[in-house]
């Protein structure tokens, strides 16, 4: 879970703004993060335990649960999945101390009045979701997520800082780019030497590549820590029904059509497409014969349909 860094439309500040914050919240305050895909939904807590010397945000608690995908599932399923991986994060969250009152939160009153009868437990809220790419999108998302965490259009906003959201709502790519700058940093190069980007991509449920620069306002800016990245290019994420090649989906798809056309011609593929390892376990057979004979695929054809040796 990415704390820090930022996306083409929200600056990340300069390290004097990030300390001068830190110093402000409360020792107890803790962070979301959602991360929403088209099978399943993840959530992380941050925050900082108590009796921690060196003070560092670290991963509390995380909680699971179905997709939030709302172009799959419907806004109110996406936004309830949330909203269900949430309450299972808190409930997992170290007994004891001022997270007492964090595990107790419940987004009671959502269904009921549209709105949860009490604020979220956190500082900030950081969602990234697939299936969130234009402004209607992101409008409707994060209208349905402000009411699930109980955020008034104010109580959206840093009270100490009103032009940093509270609740934040990027698509799953904008979250993951997070970690660029992060990586970058910690891993290849100092702390004062400005991030040139990357390059996300997500083969998951769906499948996505992006990649991500220096903004504008960055290369503009005599503070390096104050640099955003925007994206520069996009390939793919359009769904399942114009592409989405590497995904899970694809993959299983290419299976199916692969074992329908064999059912459909009683023939092998081509050997090309075909050519896996020798198996010395295996029987004196044809590849595909193997592979249909060890699936319960098979059961759903006459027994008495011959498999053609001959290729195509």
């Amino acid at each position: 879970m990415i704390l820090s860094g930022g996306t083409h439309d929200e600056p990340v500040g300069s390290q004097s703004d990030h300390q001068n914050r830190a110093k402000r919240e409360d020792e107890s305050a803790i962070y979301l993060c959602i991360d929403g895909g088209g099978t399943k939904t993840n959530v992380s807590i941050a925050g900082r335990l108590a009796g921690d010397g060196n003070g560092k945000l670290r991963i509390l608690s995380q909680g699971q649960h179905r997709s939030s995908n709302y172009t799959g599932v419907g806004l109110e399923q996406a936004i309830l999945s949330i909203g269900d991986a949430t309450i299972a994060a808190l409930r997992s969250l170290p007994a004891g101390g001022a997270l007492t009152q964090a595990r107790s939160w419940t987004y009671d009153g959502f269904q009921s009045n549209g709105c949860a009868s009490r604020p979220a437990p956190f500082a900030r809220i950081w969602a990234g979701l697939s299936g969130v790419d234009g402004p209607e999108d992101h409008r409707l998302v994060y209208a349905g997520l402000a009411n699930l965490f109980g955020l008034t259009p104010f109580l959206a906003r840093d009270p100490d800082d009103q032009a940093t959201p509270r609740l934040k709502v990027t698509n799953d790519c904008d979250l993951l780019c997070s970690a660029i700058e992060t990586v970058y940093k910690v891993h290849k190069f100092s702390p004062d030497t400005p991030c040139l980007g990357g390059i996300v991509l997500i083969a998951g449920t769906g499948s996505i590549a992006t990649a991500f620069g220096p903004s504008s306002k960055a290369t503009q800016s005599p503070d390096h820590h104050a640099e955003t990245l925007e994206p520069l290019g996009r390939l793919g994420g359009y769904g399942y029904l114009l592409g989405d090649e590497g995904s899970s989906y694809y993959v299983g798809q290419q299976t199916i059509k692969m074992l329908l056309a064999f059912f459909d011609c009683h023939q092998e593929p081509r050997k090309s497409s075909m050519d896996l390892e020798s198996d010395p376990t295996r029987p004196d057979e044809s590849r595909w014969e193997w592979t249909i004979r060890r699936s319960n695929a098979r059961a759903y054809w006459p027994q008495s349909w011959p498999i053609s040796r001959s290729t195509v």
